[in-house]
């Protein structure tokens, strides 16, 4: 009887054990609508220390500073990434892990290992590949306002393509040896936005090492259960 007591206090201690936090760095420069990635943050919910800015100098302090297990870089409005250009390369080159979008080419894309295939693509396909988790067969696209508001993709340099794009190419480029995602869709494009969370959220958690995540209430919840059950079968 005590030993089934303390095995469950050993489960719930083990399960609290997972919650560790993770820091995420996020530069977006500009939303014309709603962006996915605050929505993404907390369906992730891992933050320790999540930060979102869209001031370069700021981001590049930040990102020198170091301790992040996880940048976000949405260039979206302007050709913001010349200004970060050497920093992220070099926080990629020394093993970091960066998930990105752009609307542009020659930069941000050629650090991710892409290579543009199309251009303002509305439907996503997917495939098997866990960054889908939780997704259906197809994402659909919307543009509230951008001239481009999605990329198709080819891999190089030993980079994967993962899912499609209706207008030719991949919908997400895997890459530097499984550190980096370099994403079709900007990030207020999703249609509904909660498919851009949970992708985004995905993408976050098989990255920072947590894969998708389960909110803390989820382990709560499931532990207090099974401390509950121990406990009746303690009584009986």
């Amino acid at each position: 009887m005590n030993r089934t007591l303390c095995v469950a206090v050993f489960v719930v201690l083990c399960m609290a054990g997972t919650l560790t936090a993770g820091n995420i760095l996020v530069f977006e420069d500009f939303a014309v609508g709603t962006s996915a990635i605050p929505g993404a943050l907390t369906l992730w919910g891992g933050c320790g220390t999540c930060t979102i800015t869209n001031d370069t100098t700021n981001f590049n302090t930040l990102l020198t500073g170091g301790g992040w297990d996880v940048v976000i870089y949405a260039e979206q409005a302007d050709g913001t990434y010349s200004g970060s250009a050497a920093q992220l390369t070099a926080y990629v080159s020394g093993g970091g892990r960066l998930i990105g979008d752009t609307w542009q080419t020659g930069g941000l894309d050629g650090l991710l290992q892409a290579s543009q295939a199309s251009s303002n693509g509305s439907l996503i396909t997917t495939d098997g590949n866990p960054v889908f988790a939780g997704l259906g067969a197809t994402i659909t696209l919307t543009n509230p306002g951008w001239g481009i508001y999605s990329q198709g993709w080819d891999p190089f340099g030993g980079a994967v393509g993962i899912g499609s794009l209706d207008s030719g190419g991949f919908a997400i480029i895997l890459g530097n040896g499984g550190r980096t995602y370099m994403n079709a869709p900007l990030t207020d494009t999703y249609s509904p936005l909660s498919d851009g969370e949970r992708l985004i959220a995905n993408e976050i958690g098989i990255l920072e090492g947590s894969t998708t995540t389960p909110e803390p209430s989820t382990f709560v919840g499931l532990g207090l259960g099974l401390a509950v059950l121990a406990i009746r079968r303690v009584r009986s």
